[in-house]
């Protein structure tokens, strides 16, 4: 895997999955996502193909929030993907960020837990959900203190 500094004119050369691909063209309209990066971003390959690229935006009151773009060839680079991630966020400078993934999709609940994210929850030990996130699904919030 090849990892270097996030462009933003790698969010052209990501193949994504279909319910990400749809989220993204209705968040991107009118936003330039280069602007958006706080401290940086990275976009990692296998060979010529972008798997991924993410990086750390400022959410409401300047809380980090970590995004990421996932290509639909990325499985069987998971654990690579997860450790690239991992490393990031020991380096990116905050001391707690922000994650959030949709309800329904259990994946990206895993791969954040494995990134020792932990989802917020109430006073009732129920899950805080964004509803509805700007793809118009329910997002569950994680949090990660480093």
């Amino acid at each position: 895997m090849i990892v270097r500094p996030f462009k933003a004119s790698d969010v052209d050369l990501i193949e994504l999955q279909p319910r990400q691909a749809a989220a993204w063209r209705q968040h991107a309209a009118g936003h330039d996502i280069s602007a958006a990066v706080t401290h940086g971003g990275w976009s990692v390959f296998h060979g010529e193909q972008l798997l991924l690229c993410g990086g750390v935006i400022a959410r409401r009151s300047d809380e980090p929030l970590l995004w990421s773009l996932i290509s639909v060839h990325a499985s069987r680079h998971m654990l690579g993907l997860l450790r690239v991630t991992e490393r990031f966020l020991q380096v990116c400078g905050h001391p707690f960020v922000y994650a959030t993934t949709e309800c329904e999709f259990a994946s990206g609940c895993r791969f954040l837990e494995l990134l020792k994210f932990e989802r917020l929850t109430d006073a009732d030990d129920k899950a805080v959900v964004m509803q509805p996130f700007v793809d118009g699904v329910d997002h569950y919030i994680y949090e990660r203190v480093l």
